[in-house]
């Protein structure tokens, strides 16, 4: 017996292999690979049975805040506005770069150092630059870049004639060899 959706599902597995690809190609754009631990997590998982087909995408939690970025405590980016996500007063940001030292190995990986007024090197050691990090990230919040939804939105409007075309022949074939 064939399966019902053929060529709907090569529509599909070509749609998947755009929208990861356009993704990874913004996140590089915008400058936002830094350990590449985000770019490489982009994945996909399709599922095609015979009666239904379905197109997952996968990738790490925090994707979603690169994405939509997140509102501050006190003001907020343009492109976080619309974000779900938002940072509150009792937001434990410098908690987690307190136990984590995340923002300090991002600073180190990226030689970021404390400057006096004459731009000289001030000294402090990259823990308080994580600390201070931390702080602003919590106060202004998280550019959104939508390396991920515009991604998605293109694909979308590029693949959606490409879909009705391949279940409509799909339909065609399932009645002529029935």
């Amino acid at each position: 017996m064939l399966t019902l959706f053929t060529e709907l599902n090569k529509k599909l597995l070509e749609f998947s292999k755009y929208v990861k690809q356009q993704s990874r190609s913004r996140l590089t754009k915008s400058k936002r690979v830094d350990s590449k631990a985000l770019y490489n997590s982009i994945s996909v998982d399709t599922n095609f049975k015979n009666k239904s087909s379905s197109v997952t995408f996968i990738m790490k939690k925090y994707g979603a805040y690169v994405d939509k970025g997140v509102k501050g405590t006190k003001s907020t980016y343009s492109s976080a506005r619309n974000s779900p996500f938002k940072y509150k007063q009792s937001s434990k940001v410098l908690g987690f770069e307190l136990a984590t030292g995340t923002f300090a190995k991002w600073a180190k990986r990226k030689k970021f150092r404390f400057r006096d007024e004459k731009g000289r090197f001030k000294k402090g050691n990259y823990k308080s630059i994580g600390v201070a990090i931390a702080l602003s990230i919590k106060k202004k919040g998280l550019r959104g870049n939508g390396f991920f939804t515009k991604s998605l939105d293109t694909g979308i409007k590029k693949y959606e004639n490409e879909f009705f075309k391949a279940i409509e022949n799909d339909i065609n074939n399932f009645l002529l060899n029935d």
